[in-house]
């Protein structure tokens, strides 16, 4: 997601081969409306906050 992020514009998520959201990226990424949207960004690995990143 931090690729589409960088990259586009709008987005268009799909769900078995339906579309079940499309809109600009930075909206979709803000408040997905879509229940598969949400899960989706749930799954992306974060950092916990104040936790130095391996560069190596």
């Amino acid at each position: 997601m931090g690729v589409v992020a960088a990259l586009c514009d709008r987005i268009v998520v799909l769900d078995r081969g339906r579309i079940v959201e499309a809109g600009e990226t930075a909206a979709i990424l803000r408040a997905p409306q879509h229940a598969y949207t949400r899960s989706l960004l749930s799954s992306i690995p974060r950092m916990p906050a104040g936790q130095p990143q391996d560069h190596a």
